[in-house]
C-alpha cells in the first residue's frame, strides 16, 4: 500500500495521510507503515524547485535568497519544505508546491469521477455513491492549493495570538513574509520542534504530554 501511494503520488499519498488519521479503524501496523507520507513523501529534485520558484516570484525578492538546502525537511502530497537563507542571515522554511501537482490532481480527480462512476451501476441497488466523498475532497483541496490563504492564516493566528498575554508566552507562531508568498510559495521563519505526534521525542525533550494535552 505505502509503495502504491509513493508510485502514483498526488491524491494517493493526500488518503494514505488521511488513513494516519484514522486510529482505532484500521490496524495500527498500516498506520505506522503509513505515516511517513505525512512528511516524507517522495521528494521533487531541487531544480524544479527553484523552477517553481523563479516563476512565482519577483528576480529582486528571489534574489534575496542565497542558499536553499538541497534535501527538504519535509514533503508531503502537495509540497516540500526546504531550509532556506536570506541575505541578511534570516533562516526561512520554504514550502513550495509540487511543480506538476496541477496536472497530476487533474488525472486523480478523473479517476475518482471514474470511480464514482463504477460504483454507482455496481451498487445502484444499494444506493452507494461516492459523489459527496469526490465533492469534499475537490471542494478541499482548491483551498489547500492556495497557499496565500496559508500564509494569511498564519499572519492572522500570530496577530491573534499576540493579543493574549497568557497565550502569546506558551504559543510561539512563524513569522510569515508576504512578499516572498505567493498561491504556491509559503516563506515563513524557520523555527526547531518536535512534531507533536513523536510522543517519544517529546518525553525525551522533558515535555510533560499530559501538560501539552491540556
Amino acid at each position: 500500500v505505502l509503495d502504491l501511494c509513493r508510485r502514483n503520488g498526488g491524491m494517493f499519498i493526500k488518503f494514505g495521510q488521511h488513513a494516519v488519521s484514522l486510529k482505532g479503524a484500521i490496524p495500527e501496523t498500516y498506520i505506522r507503515t503509513l505515516s511517513v507520507l505525512q512528511d516524507r513523501a517522495p521528494a521533487r529534485a531541487l531544480e524544479k524547485v527553484q523552477a517553481v520558484l523563479a516563476h512565482e516570484l519577483a528576480p529582486e525578492q528571489l534574489g534575496r535568497i542565497v542558499q536553499i538546502e538541497d534535501e527538504p525537511v519535509g514533503c508531503a502530497s502537495l509540497a516540500q519544505v526546504h531550509r532556506a537563507k536570506l541575505d541578511d542571515g534570516t533562516e526561512l522554511a520554504l514550502k513550495v508546491q509540487h511543480d506538476d501537482l496541477i496536472d497530476v490532481l487533474s488525472s486523480d480527480l478523473a479517476i475518482l469521477r471514474a470511480s464514482d462512476w463504477l460504483a454507482a451501476r455496481l451498487f445502484g441497488k444499494d444506493k452507494f455513491s461516492l459523489t459527496w466523498a469526490v465533492d469534499e475532497f475537490e471542494n478541499n483541496i482548491a483551498l489547500e492549493l492556495d497557499f496565500g490563504l496559508e500564509a494569511r492564516n498564519c499572519q492572522r493566528c500570530l496577530t491573534n495570538f499576540a493579543g493574549d498575554a497568557r497565550l502569546s508566552r506558551r504559543v510561539r507562531v512563524p513569522k510569515v513574509f508576504p512578499e516572498l508568498c505567493s498561491a504556491r510559495v509559503v516563506a515563513m521563519e524557520f523555527i526547531d520542534g518536535v512534531p507533536v505526534h513523536q510522543t517519544e521525542r517529546l518525553q525525551a525533550e522533558g515535555i510533560d504530554l499530559r501538560a501539552l494535552a491540556q
